[in-house]
């Protein structure tokens, strides 16, 4: 039986995290897990796994790996994953974040050159988080360590021609897996019905890079132009900027309540109408799949992986304007509950065809055990 061991930067709170204890769960691999800490506003996510490998999994936590770039921190961290893989001898070295892709993969050279070496690239992690010369720093270690790396694997497409642009390369293989999480069809049945509260519900780390000074925004306008539309909007995820925010939401006296961190998003799926991005930067993010799967339409920014999991006019709309437009489109949706529920059930149908867990699970299994066929 092989042995695979995934690597996380952190096991906070999101997708990464979710797809992780995905892959856990395959009984046909002896799953090993090595896991950093959270920092700041981070929540750490639950470690249950979805399915129960009857092989078990054994978790190994390096408090010293954090996000943050720490020198003395971050060597340390190196050294805890040289001794993991020296006592453990993974067949297979799969990491996920930056700093697991790059640790993690120095500490397999290191100990064996016999491991195969996977490298998932979880969004656009060289576009738009960094100043320049970071990113030419980064982008620098990401070529160096695809010459060793057996097999890139990215969210989606637009990843791909991102990481392929800058002239990174792996060693040998390159496959796009489209995350998958949903593991049962949602019979709920969403009810829209202009005359009643419009729930708009957002669901992002309240850091700069997802705009949620925009949602506010949005909500600024919807209340002064749209004064026939009564709504309220959700913000699911904590951050940096989250007090900043909610003073201002509170100040303006708009209808924006943040929820803070939530392990699970199912209540509000179920009760909201709408889920609203305003992202500057995603790759391909884990809560457009659970709201499709609820039957909840998107609105949402033109980047990163969005053109892979929202069809415009079709399960969604994908506005590339202004916060007028965002508010306009919004409103637009509610007065006609005809073309919500047209998207709803379409969001539902392609929740159902792409966005398996079952699928996810079996390609990267698949792509392990190819590894080693003679």
């Amino acid at each position: 039986m092989l042995k695979i061991m995934q690597i996380s930067t952190r096991h906070n709170v999101g997708g990464i995290s979710k797809l992780i204890i995905e892959l856990l769960g395959d009984p046909d691999f002896e799953q090993l897990y090595v896991t950093g800490a959270c920092e700041g506003n981070e929540k750490e996510f639950s470690f249950n796994l979805t399915t129960p490998n009857p092989q078990g999994v054994k978790i190994f936590k390096i408090p010293s790996m954090k996000r943050s770039i720490n020198l003395a921190n971050d060597f340390v961290a190196f050294l805890s994953l040289v001794k993991i893989m020296r006592s453990e001898k993974p067949d297979v070295v799969h990491t996920h974040m930056s700093k697991a892709g790059l640790l993690g993969r120095l500490a397999a050279i290191v100990v064996s050159r016999k491991s195969k070496l996977i490298r998932s690239y979880h969004g656009h992690v060289l576009d738009g988080y960094f100043n320049k010369h970071l990113e030419r720093l980064f982008i620098f270690i990401e070529k160096s360590l695809g010459k060793i790396t057996d097999v890139f694997i990215f969210d989606s497409i637009s990843v791909q021609y991102e990481i392929n642009t800058y002239g990174v390369a792996s060693k040998s293989q390159q496959q796009t897996i489209l995350p998958g999480l949903i593991r049962k069809e949602i019979n709920s049945q969403k009810i829209f019905d202009s005359k009643q509260r419009m729930i708009i519900l957002v669901v992002a780390r309240v850091e700069q890079v997802k705009r949620i000074d925009l949602v506010l925004a949005i909500a600024k306008d919807l209340k002064s132009r749209h004064t026939d539309l009564d709504f309220e909007i959700n913000v699911v995820g904590d951050g940096q900027l989250k007090e900043e925010l909610e003073l201002v939401a509170k100040n303006s006296e708009l209808p924006v309540k943040f929820l803070g961190w939530r392990d699970a998003v199912d209540e509000q799926y179920i009760h909201s109408h709408i889920l609203l991005s305003t992202s500057d930067s995603e790759g391909t993010p884990i809560s457009f799949m659970e709201a499709a799967s609820f039957g909840l339409p998107i609105v949402t920014t033109s980047v990163g992986g969005v053109s892979d999991l929202v069809e415009h006019n079709v399960t969604g709309l994908v506005i590339e304007g202004s916060i007028t437009e965002f508010s306009d489109a919004i409103n637009r949706l509610w007065m006609n509950p005809q073309v919500l529920h047209n998207l709803s059930t379409e969001a539902k149908r392609k929740s159902k065809a792409e966005f398996s867990a079952i699928r996810f699970r079996k390609k990267h299994s698949d792509l392990y055990k190819n590894l080693f066929k003679v």
